[in-house]
């Protein structure tokens, strides 16, 4: 996840860098961190995307 596709694939809305209509959610988005599980914010990630698909 980055502002510029250089650093990443997706931007902060998990819409992949250059393509208007898709979307990844998931872990994959997330930089790698082994200091904490991940789980409660890949889920926050998924709910905010199917929120914003949604309206």
């Amino acid at each position: 996840m980055s502002a510029s596709p250089a650093d990443g694939v997706v931007d902060a809305e998990c819409r992949v860098h250059g393509l208007m209509n898709l979307h990844i959610a998931g872990g994959s988005v997330l930089a790698t961190s082994s200091q904490a599980n991940p789980t409660l914010t890949i889920l926050a990630l998924g709910l905010r995307l199917a929120d914003r698909l949604r309206r």
